[in-house]
């Protein structure tokens, strides 16, 4: 490879000057530019960083001294080397130019001798600074990286991505992980494919089959301690690609989440408790409000008519309080089932599951002969029954909010960010509601209206925000009195498996 060329800058207001040390250092294989003043100086020093700076001390103008000062202030030019071109041949006439720091100075007239040996002097200092600082730079850097991978959770890891999968490099603080050093892995090739956990084995091969096609994986799995024990491994990977898109290396990082796996079970156990002690609770509070259902309808059957007034009004508010009692139940049982909720994240097409949530309102769509528009919707992983829960709840709060003898009208559409999200909005032409209370109606039994006039439970709205954050996302509102709600969602195209160390 062909060397580069040192490049110096020659700054002197005597044109036959500048033209013989152009001679001297070209004929040197030196890079030569010129500048006739001290300004022109300063501004080809910043724009093209030569290797050294000859500059003459006496010119009209910013002399060679006030030159040097400015460049020496300027983080740019500062560390460029400096020679002092002079006709001063006295000591104490030098020494005021040396202490202000140059490196170095040629005396006028000067010998094509005395211009290349000092030129060349200074080039070769620097270049021993630059390698000396370049050195120990790279020694702080190494140690400094290898204290990070020491001290690291994580091991850091990289192969080739070949049909060999040869190992690349692993850090040294995969043996704190699971015993074997970095050696052992270079020793035994198959090391890690003998200790995998013979139930994880076929799932991991089968996700990393479509590796290549993605460019990443995340992998959990179960790993064989050199103490015999099995350990939970967190393993994410990523492709790398050389300029021209082929496949250069594998690299990685994996760590041990066996504390978080035991706390997830555990989890799961008091998940599954929770669901059990939900349905007795429904079941058990479900029961007797339908006896107490089906005994008032025979009484309404057999007896209504000859009562008087006042108690067929008050029997009828004993029916309207067990129908209400019975929502309230189911909407409980919801809303305890949406909490524990286990992950079933899938790839969930939005326009069918906003079709199935209009088919299952059409009594009340053709009651109030509300107009429903459905534009384009994404498709995102998530769990489809609770989205689908979601778009009712808020199809059913626009249905019923509405003026008395208005039509409805509800609009559904959505956008994708460039972030990976995507924004739902479910808008409508309601009664609206102020400003003030939009922080209310997401809490459970908060009402804005008194239950006589808009019948439910005070918890649909709220079953409608835990589905949406259980799939990582945010709802807002918007409104105004007479004016109409949207409901704004915003969901993540993909669901991100949370992973905590313990």
């Amino acid at each position: 490879m062909k060397e580069k060329r040192k490049k110096i800058l020659i700054v002197d207001d005597e044109f036959l000057i500048r033209k013989n040390l152009v001679e001297i250092l070209e004929y040197e294989n030196y890079e030569v530019v010129e500048a006739k003043n001290g300004w022109e100086c300063i501004e080809k020093a910043k724009d093209l960083h030569p290797d050294l700076i000859l500059c003459d001390i006496i010119m009209p103008g910013l002399d060679g001294e006030k030159t040097f000062v400015k460049l020496k202030e300027d983080s740019v030019t500062a560390l460029i080397p400096f020679i002092f071109l002079t006709v001063k041949s006295k000591y104490y006439e030098l020494r005021h130019g040396m202490n202000l720091g140059a490196d170095d100075y040629i005396i006028k007239p000067f010998t094509i001798h005395s211009v290349v040996n000092t030129v060349k002097s200074q080039l070769e200092k620097q270049e021993r600074i630059v390698g000396h600082y370049a050195k120990k730079t790279q020694r702080i850097t190494h140690q400094r990286l290898k204290n990070l991978l020491v001290s690291s959770p994580a091991v850091i890891y990289s192969y080739q991505p070949d049909k060999n999968y040869d190992l690349n490099f692993v850090s040294d603080n995969i043996v704190n992980l699971i015993g074997y050093t970095s050696e052992n892995f270079f020793e035994t090739p198959d090391l890690w494919y003998d200790n995998l956990h013979p139930q994880d084995k076929e799932e991991v091969f089968h996700s990393l089959a479509n590796f290549f096609e993605n460019g990443y994986g995340v992998y959990e799995y179960r790993f064989k301690h050199k103490d015999g024990n099995y350990r939970w491994i967190y393993d994410e990977r990523k492709l790398i690609l050389d300029p021209l898109g082929d496949p250069l290396e594998i690299v990685g990082a994996c760590l041990e989440i066996t504390k978080t796996k035991q706390v997830q079970n555990q989890l799961q156990g008091y998940t599954e408790e929770m669901k059990a002690i939900t349905r007795a609770m429904a079941h058990h509070l479900k029961e007797p409000l339908r006896k107490i259902s089906v005994f008032s309808s025979r009484l309404e059957k057999d007896v209504l008519d000859k009562m008087p007034e006042k108690a067929r009004d008050d029997f009828q508010r004993l029916l309207n309080s067990t129908d209400r009692l019975q929502e309230l139940g189911d909407d409980l049982l919801t809303v305890c089932d949406v909490l524990v909720f286990q992950d079933n994240y899938k790839t969930t097409d939005m326009n069918k599951v906003v079709a199935k949530a209009i088919d299952e309102l059409q009594e009340k769509i053709q009651a109030t002969k509300a107009q429903i528009e459905v534009g384009p919707l994404p498709i995102i992983e998530g769990d489809s029954r609770r989205l689908r829960q979601l778009i009712r709840g808020l199809l059913s709060n626009s249905l019923k909010f509405q003026e008395k003898d208005k039509i409805p009208k509800i609009k559904i559409s959505s956008q994708e960010t460039e972030s990976g999200f995507v924004n739902i909005k479910v808008e409508d032409n309601g009664i609206g509601f102020e400003e003030q209370y939009l922080n209310k109606i997401f809490k459970a039994f908060e009402r804005l209206h008194h239950p006589g006039k808009y019948r439910g439970t005070g918890i649909g709205l709220t079953i409608c925000k835990h589905v949406v954050q259980k799939h990582r996302g945010e709802i807002k509102v918007i409104s105004k009195p007479g004016q109409g709600t949207c409901f704004c969602i915003t969901l993540p195209k993909k669901q991100l498996k949370d992973i905590s160390i313990c």
